[in-house]
């Protein structure tokens, strides 16, 4: 199976209101009026985390996500599918059937992909928590969503990097 971190997203590109020259800085965003849902009136987006079968050419399971802003995806020799989501939780998926097994409350969002590995035969997997990415460029705009449903403020929330290894016990301050 492939483990997709789906973002089902509308956007109008145009230059309606906006004096558009050439970016000079290698953004990408001259010309994009983004007008996804509540932004634009068109339907809401969405996120899911989605288990494809590339030789059935169909999903084999989905998990709808709080939101479109999700992170990335791991999927591990042991069947395990890790993502962390914009609400700040970390979470182990059955690869076979997509059921959570564990979870933890970072208290900070989750958009990057996590990463494996091992250190004298202990696996280890780690993750960065905070919004990067453009989602920062774009937060004045979204700001309203994310402090009222999730009490996020891109511009002042925590960063870390997290690790798990079978057996740790150490929490969050």
């Amino acid at each position: 199976l492939i483990y997709l971190p789906v973002v089902d997203i509308e956007m109008e590109f145009n230059d309606i209101n906006y004096d558009w020259q050439p970016a000079k800085d290698r953004s990408v965003d001259g010309g994009l009026a983004l007008a996804a849902g509540p932004y634009g009136g068109l339907k809401p987006a969405s996120g899911q985390l989605l288990a494809w079968s590339p030789a059935e050419q169909k999903a084999v399971w989905k998990v709808e996500q709080p939101t479109y802003l999700n992170g990335g995806v791991l999927a591990t020799g042991g069947k395990l599918v890790f993502q962390g989501t914009i609400d700040g939780i970390f979470k182990a998926y059955d690869a076979g059937s997509g059921k959570v097994l564990w979870q933890f409350d970072a208290k900070a969002p989750i958009l990057a992909a996590p990463i494996a590995y091992e250190v004298e035969g202990t696996q280890y997997i780690t993750v960065l928590t905070g919004s990067g990415m453009a989602f920062p460029i774009y937060a004045g705009m979204m700001l309203g969503e994310m402090v009222e449903k999730f009490g996020i403020d891109p511009r002042s929330q925590d960063r870390r990097v997290l690790t798990f290894a079978l057996g740790g016990k150490t929490a969050l301050p």
